[in-house]
């Protein structure tokens, strides 16, 4: 019987990991298949670059998101999908890099020309140094040689690697007076560091402070914004600032910071008991990184 739920278990786990795998792969494989029927629009290197380094962050974002939302859960099966979307996003960076330097015919020495000329491509070449360690070290052995501590020390450094993504995708984004975007993962990212700054150590803060950050989240993402229309453009900023009070021009990243935040206070409402969190099936089933 043992033999057999092992067994079981182990070809539940083979289909998950396939079928997180797969979804994690779609976006290359929609770009791939793009670049081979030709629908990457006039400058198909400018989209498949584009198209890269926004998925790169989002899984970046993502993967900084499981520990605040395993805890909120207490669902301790979600953790080793830190380290999947983690390694995701850094494939995703590795294949940006990739599809920029196929856009200049392969010349590094342009390319570390670029890094040196170019703000943009500094700040992106500063978060990928960062996370090469990362993934370099995201695996069992790594983990067993490092030591606990230390390991967890290391990839702290997945913060200032994301948050030198996030001035990379800004700056690089192609339209001045629609940041929607790029000021919704800076609030995103504000609203992940503050969690884990106010957050008690292997838990979840309380209802009152979850509310707070996501008041605290959507007024930075706010303040970003202005900053952004006051120093890059000739829009004046304080109508930008009095656009996140009119409903009528529809959500403002401010609004979907703070959606994002109300979900995650109405996850903690519903979580389950730490009894049964504890007796969940899955969490049986998954090592915890």
């Amino acid at each position: 019987m043992r033999a057999a739920e092992s067994l079981r278990r182990a070809r539940v786990r083979a289909c998950l990991v396939a079928l997180i795998g797969l979804g994690l792969a779609l976006p290359a494989l929609t770009i791939w298949l793009d670049a081979v029927r030709h629908s990457l629009g006039p400058d198909p290197w400018a989209e498949a670059s584009r198209r890269s380094g926004s998925w790169a962050l989002v899984f970046l974002v993502a993967s900084l998101a499981v520990t605040p939302l395993r805890q909120t859960l207490r669902l301790a099966a979600l953790a080793p999908m830190r380290r999947v979307i983690g390694l995701t996003g850094f494939a995703y960076a590795v294949l940006h890099v990739a599809i920029h330097l196929g856009s200049i015919g392969g010349d590094v020495r342009r390319f570390l020309a670029e890094l040196i000329s170019q703000r943009n491509l500094l700040f992106g070449a500063l978060a990928i140094a960062l996370l090469i360690p990362l993934a370099a070290t995201s695996f069992d052995r790594a983990i067993r040689a490092l030591g606990g501590v230390a390991w967890r020390r290391l990839h702290l450094l997945v913060f200032p690697a994301a948050a030198f993504a996030i001035v990379h995708f800004a700056v690089s984004w192609p339209q001045k007076v629609d940041v929607t975007e790029p000021a919704v993962a800076a609030g995103l990212f504000a609203w992940l560091v503050g969690y884990r700054l106010i957050a008690p150590r292997g838990g979840a803060p309380g209802l009152a402070t979850y509310a707070g950050l996501a008041l605290a989240a959507a007024g930075v993402t706010a303040g970003l914004e202005f900053a952004w229309f006051a120093l890059r453009t000739r829009v004046d900023p304080w109508l930008v600032l009095a656009a996140n009070l009119d409903p009528e021009l529809g959500p403002r990243p401010a609004a979907w910071v703070l959606a994002a935040g109300v979900a995650a206070l109405m996850l903690r409402l519903a979580r389950p008991s730490a009894r049964s969190a504890r007796r969940g099936p899955l969490a049986r089933q998954l090592p915890i990184a």
